[in-house]
């Protein structure tokens, strides 16, 4: 399951300290550090997370292209093909 890395990228790219996060979902930080290290919290609070980042639960637990990491290799093929333009012969 991707939620700890998902978890961690969500937070970041709103600029949330885990405290900070942490407080919004009414949890303590240290609870919010663990679900970052693959602990896996209860459904009620899958849908809370889910709930503040208004994403899908299925985009919250699964692989997601939420990190650069991912989305990067998927790029990486495009990046090195190079583009021709063909003109028309009249």
């Amino acid at each position: 399951m991707y939620f700890a890395e998902n978890l961690k990228f969500l937070r970041q790219r709103r600029r949330k300290s885990q405290a900070g996060l942490a407080l919004s979902l009414n949890l303590t930080r240290t609870t919010l550090s663990g679900y970052e290290k693959n602990v896996q919290p209860p459904f009620r609070i899958l849908i809370k997370i889910a709930e503040y980042f208004n994403i899908s639960l299925d985009a919250l637990i699964r692989r997601f292209c939420f990190s650069g990491s991912v989305l990067n290799s998927l790029l990486a093929p495009l990046r090195t093909m190079r583009m021709y333009s063909c003109s028309r012969v009249t």
